[in-house]
């Protein structure tokens, strides 16, 4: 395996001695004081010079292989090996096992293996020097089939390759590996070296095993930074973000320096847990310890702030770093994006390369996410082009966001072609496809994909089943879902929590509540989210007593309700106009200690609004303002506009409209409407004209209602001047429904002449609730002739015509005559 024997040292030195002059026969002292005063350049310089003429000693190698070790200069050791090789000294025993660590310490592994199996008999330093090799440059399997060998050859590795060991057993989370190589470092008496303690508990933290990294944490008699910083990251890595933010704050009782790797855990833990107070005191401190502006640090911290949904501090801490490297822009640009940002986030994208920064893979999945986000394809494609320029197409990661990107924003013929072209497909990037075609409702091309995966030798995971069959309870495709659960089954995935949570909605939504109750019966565990999925099933579909049946044996069963499980309850009361319930279930869920959502809020103002209780609806108001996260949202803005209208406070009504930061439809719909209910029709009219300046019409919903608002309260000039401006300034057709409502306003008003005229001009053909509407006018005003015609039309234009029969018998008896007369 290794060099053909090399002559001894003895030999070697002989050698050397019969060619050099006397004075250089044996290791002197004096040449050595020369040497360390001489640079390194001077002194390969005289060793080449010496080799022209003499071949120098061995200390002089010996020496400069110790300089190129220190200066971790590449080109001087390469040259040193070059002159060793030219006097056939480098399979030489102590020389050559020089060379090994000297290329380990200048980072060329492959040089110091390729001196490594040139020697005959390589010593304990070179095993160990070439591990440590292998493990800096991330080579592990390089570095554990060395240490087989080496347990072949009966060599047992240092302290110092044992501990590299145990990093590579970290990275790898190979535990019971290091748990052998620790037992090693005992019996070498190393055990109560803080190094091999420190490179242990790393592995333990990484591997997951917090609870030993915890207990061996405990019991270390002394603990440095590093202790610390591992377990810390440990906690991080694994998503305990409470226990790291909880060891971090102990650390700092023990007063200890913090590294920056230390700051980096902290602030990482203190976002995690969105605990921004102690991420402000932890900026402190790096300032005052001056690391500010170094630039990992700095992106963490502004990486803390977007986290901590203070985009604002983000932003002042990128403004003041001096070198602003793409790390710094990535986490600014990923704060806008998780916060939906989105057109800041792609100023700042453009801002960075027109500064000559060029992102990088992390940056351009932020901004492809920006993309899915806003169904923005135009920028998607400008982005491919840009990956496509520079080199970043074939990366995973890129490929699958890619495919999401194009699914999302409904080019599903664009994200198969990704796909299509993509030379390693993984569960990721299937997954997005496969989402993609069923959040577009394309049910069959999606089970199409999860067999042509199945084909290719990969197993579909939980997640696109889930896709799939939350495509199936919004479309109500009962067949697919049912096909689906086959799959599941078949899988063995009908046993997991969340797949069987999804099942149990998918059937409640569909109305198959007998399959959803099958389900969730058969469940060995019921969270929160099962009961809930449940009690929306019966909710949904009208059965108010069920859904409170099982929101009482949620309660039995110990699972306490959460926001949703209120929600749902709270919606159903609403839905069915169950004003004061809703109210009363809102006071019982405050008493809970539990925070109202949007959700909450809509239909507590909701209620509010249709019970004229403004005293509740101003509770909710100054709730909102106490809660600034919930006072962002446009929807609950919205439906403060509606309560306030609908309580006849306009003026509360139109100031919470004017703070509204993004005025809709919706928005505009409710003012507008409510100034049509008080009978404020110049506000109306006003409001109307703003609303088409900027691109807005009442939906049909709410043009219906401000003319039936008219028809009852008899404003038949408003009603045909809204009608009339509708249709012909503002181009906008009026359906069947809006014509109904002209046509009861005329007959309310007895303007029934105006009423005929208008059926005539109706480009529909007039139902048999228009007709109902006219007989309804006629009898009212008692004007038979026109009651005659209008049944006449009805019975034969219509097919249910049965209530036109009621309302010419009711009329022919108010006058005591027969239908027939009439």
């Amino acid at each position: 395996m290794y060099a053909s024997t090399a002559p001894s040292t003895a030999v070697v030195c002989g050698v050397i001695g019969d060619r050099m002059p006397e004075r250089s026969l044996h290791f002197n002292g004096p040449q050595k004081t020369a040497w360390d005063t001489m640079e390194i350049e001077d002194a390969l310089a005289r060793l080449e010079l010496m080799s022209m003429s003499e071949v120098p000693s061995l200390d002089d190698f010996i020496h400069i292989s110790k300089t190129c070790k220190k200066s971790k200069n590449t080109v001087l050791a390469r040259r040193l090996q070059t002159q060793l090789s030219a006097h056939g000294l480098e399979t030489h025993g102590s020389l050559g096992n020089y060379l090994v660590p000297m290329f380990v310490e200048c980072g060329v592994v492959p040089d110091a293996q390729q001196a490594f199996y040139k020697l005959s008999d390589p010593n304990d330093y070179s095993w160990s020097s070439l591990v440590q090799g292998y493990v800096n440059c991330r080579q592990f399997t390089q570095a554990f089939d060395l240490y087989g060998e080496m347990k072949i050859n009966h060599i047992y590795p240092g302290k110092y390759a044992s501990v590299a060991l145990l990093k590579a057993c970290a990275k790898l989370k190979y535990i019971e590996r290091g748990q052998e190589l620790y037992g090693e470092i005992v019996k070498m008496g190393c055990d109560d070296d803080l190094f091999a303690y420190n490179s242990l508990l790393d592995m333990y933290a990484k591997g997951g095993r917090l609870a030993e990294a915890q207990d061996l944490f405990d019991m270390l008699p002394t603990r440095d930074i590093v202790s610390w910083n591992c377990l810390v990251s440990g906690y991080l890595e694994h998503g305990l973000g409470e226990e790291a933010l909880s060891s971090y704050e102990k650390m700092q009782a023990e007063d200890l320096d913090p590294t920056p790797v230390t700051f980096v855990c902290g602030l990482k833990a203190s976002s995690s847990m969105k605990a921004i107070r102690k991420g402000q005191t932890i900026h402190f401190e790096i300032v005052k310890d001056g690391y500010e502006q170094n630039t990992f640090i700095g992106s963490t911290i502004i990486d803390m702030y977007s986290k901590c949904g203070s985009l604002e501090e983000a932003k002042d801490v990128f403004d003041e770093l001096l070198v602003k490297d793409v790390v710094a822009w990535t986490a600014l640009i990923s704060g806008y994006v998780e916060h939906e940002f989105f057109e800041e986030a792609f100023q700042y994208l453009e801002q960075m390369q027109c500064l000559g920064v060029q992102p990088n893979e992390v940056t351009y999945i932020c901004a492809l996410k920006a993309c899915s986000s806003t169904g923005i394809t135009d920028k998607g494609l400008v982005l491919h082009e840009k990956l496509i320029e520079e080199g970043f197409e074939s990366a995973p990661s890129i490929g699958s966001i890619l495919v999401g990107m194009y699914a999302k924003c409904g080019s599903l013929l664009e994200a198969q072609d990704v796909f299509d072209t993509l030379t390693c497909r993984d569960v990721v990037s299937w997954t997005a496809l496969i989402s993609g075609y069923a959040e577009h409702g394309l049910l069959d091309e999606a089970m199409l994909c999860i067999e042509k995966m199945q084909v290719e030798g990969m197993s579909p995971d939980p997640i696109m089943f889930l896709c799939i069959l939350k495509t199936c309870g919004s479309t109500v495709a009962a067949d697919k879902g049912r096909e689906m659960h086959l799959q599941l089954v078949q899988e063995g995935f009908e046993c997991d929590l969340f797949v069987a949570n999804t099942l149990v909605d998918m059937y409640g939504k569909c109305g198959l509540l007998e399959d959803a109750q099958e389900v969730f019966y058969e469940m060995p565990l019921h969270d929160v989210i099962s009961w809930n999925a449940l009690i929306a099933g019966y909710a949904q579909h009208g059965l108010s007593q069920e859904a409170q049946k099982c929101w009482e044996q949620m309660l039995l069963d110990g699972v306490p309700a959460n926001v949703v499980s209120w929600n749902t309850l709270i919606q159903d009361k609403a839905v069915h106009g169950e004003n004061e319930a809703v109210l009363k279930l809102h006071a019982q869920m405050q008493e809970q200690g539990l925070i109202p959502d949007s959700v909450t809020l809509v239909a507590i103002l909701t209620a509010s609004g249709n019970s004229a209780d403004s005293k509740m609806g101003k509770r909710v108001h100054a709730q909102i303002h106490r809660n600034e996260h919930v006072g962002m949202d446009a929807i609950v803005h919205t439906a403060l506009v509606d309560m306030y209208a609908k309580c006849g406070r306009m003026v509360d009504a139109q100031q919470v409209f004017d703070e509204l930061p993004r005025k809709d439809l919706v928005g505009w719909s409710a003012l507008s409407m409510g100034y049509a209910r008080q009978g404020e029709f110049g506000q109306f009219f006003s409001l109307l004209e703003r609303m088409i300046q900027q691109g807005l019409l009442l939906d049909d919903y709410s043009l219906h209602s401000v003319l039936t608002t008219c028809s009852h309260s008899g404003l038949v000039g408003k009603g045909q001047i809204l009608a009339k401006h509708i249709s012909e300034e503002v181009g906008f057709g009026l359906s069947n429904v809006h014509h109904n409502c002209m046509v009861d306003l005329l007959g309310r008003a007895g303007r029934l002449d105006e009423a005929a005229a208008l059926l005539e001009k109706m480009p529909y053909q007039p139902s048999s609730v228009t007709w109902s509407m006219v007989l309804g006018a006629c009898q009212n005003w008692g004007n038979a002739e026109l009651a005659t015609g209008a049944f006449g039309e009805g019975a034969i234009t219509t097919e249910d015509h049965s209530a036109l029969f009621v309302l010419m018998s009711n009329m022919a008896a108010q006058k005591g005559e027969e239908i027939e007369d009439l």
